[in-house]
């Protein structure tokens, strides 16, 4: 098992890939976005498509979110969740938001939680398109189908009452 703190460099990511040919399991962090924006930097920095498609077997990407305060979280009025995107729109139970007390200092959050992403398993498409230096977005399609994002997963712990929307579009960039 060989552990690299970080993958920097096309001298890095060489001496990582080679080592995992050889059936050394690598385990090591990149800065991206996604999981998907990581194999793309891996690919940038100069690992051949071939090499990842035999040694990746998977990448994940992770954020913390900070978790709704037990003691003063309150329930999203219906009339406020018309303006959620699906599936919080249409959840059967209640989608809970921020309020603040003594307890979490006012801001209504207390701890953090974890929401991530688990790219494993991508096929021929994906791999060709990555060779072909195709768009994020382009490789988001070809990925299998049970891939969740990080902003999916968000959505999930929305749902289950443990972070609100306004984290998760705060941690995600973007409206969730």
């Amino acid at each position: 098992v060989i552990c690299a703190g970080e993958i920097r460099n096309p001298e890095t990511a060489a001496l990582l890939a080679q080592a995992a040919q050889t059936g050394h399991l690598v385990l090591s962090q990149m800065h991206a976005h996604s999981a998907i924006a990581t194999l793309r930097l891996i690919h940038d920095l100069g690992a051949p498509v071939h090499v990842l498609r035999e040694t990746v077997i998977g990448v994940v990407s992770q954020r913390l979110v900070r978790r709704l305060c037990e003691e003063c979280k309150v329930i999203v009025p219906e009339t406020e969740r018309t303006n959620m995107p699906e599936p919080l729109k249409s959840f059967s139970s209640h989608i809970y938001r921020a309020n603040g007390c003594d307890a979490c200092h006012q801001t209504g959050y207390r701890g953090r939680d974890v929401i991530m992403e688990l790219l494993s398993g991508a096929g021929s498409e994906f791999w060709r398109l990555l060779q072909d230096n195709a768009s994020e977005k382009t490789l988001a399609g070809a990925v299998p189908s049970e891939f969740r994002t990080l902003k999916e997963d968000g959505l999930d712990r929305v749902m289950q009452g443990v972070t609100s929307l306004d984290e998760i579009e705060r941690v995600c960039g973007d409206k969730a």
